[in-house]
């Protein structure tokens, strides 16, 4: 009905001034996203197949080449309405090799709380650009090279400091990044205990 069909039109017409994508650094493929709140669906269609396909398939400028600006088309539809919006992606010329190493080690993290560590670490061994990352401990009776807690600092010693550190490999390149970590102290739980009578 006519009244369904304004209300459809008015969320659609919100959703797209209230929703915002960021395809502003393509390096992969994309995942278009296809179903949103308030029951709107979208499909979308690049206007450059070259660059990206309708599937999100990309691919990147060569080396030296300037980055590319691809418009991308959304149809957004509730019900019977339909309304198409347009999204400029922009997808990133592929890097040398020297580029990549750089910008991978500048990306990398390393997530947990690094000052205060009572848990395993998950350590990142692929990046966006494809570089192989390795990683070691400087102290392997507390932390493994692939990131194993193997025990807290001892109680009354305060934390404990381990480097970790990442190394970038890419063909004949190779960096290392280093993260520290704090472990937490053994927290000495004999000294709470009460008696009770």
């Amino acid at each position: 009905n006519k009244l369904n069909e304004s209300i459809h039109k008015e969320q659609i017409n919100d959703f797209i001034k209230t929703h915002s994508f960021n395809f502003n650094e393509i390096r992969s493929n994309i995942t278009f996203p296809t179903a949103f709140d308030n029951g709107i669906s979208a499909t979308w269609e690049s206007l450059n197949q070259t660059y990206i396909k309708n599937n999100g398939e990309v691919t990147r400028p060569k080396q030296g080449e300037n980055n590319v600006n691809v418009t991308l088309k959304a149809t957004f539809t509730k019900g019977n309405v339909s309304q198409t919006a347009e999204y400029t992606a922009v997808v990133l010329a592929e890097l040398n090799d020297n580029e990549a190493l750089e910008y991978d080690l500048a990306n990398l993290n390393l997530n947990g709380n690094l000052n205060n560590l009572r848990s395993d670490l998950t350590l990142p061994t692929s990046t966006s650009e494809g570089t192989i990352i390795t990683w070691s401990s400087s102290n392997k009776d507390f932390i493994s090279d692939n990131g194993n807690l193997l025990q807290l600092s001892p109680s009354g010693s305060g934390k404990k400091t381990v480097t970790m550190t990442a190394t970038g490999y890419r063909k004949h390149l190779k960096k290392t990044k280093d993260f520290q970590i704090n472990i937490a102290e053994d927290e000495n739980y004999d000294s709470y205990l009460f008696v009770y009578f």
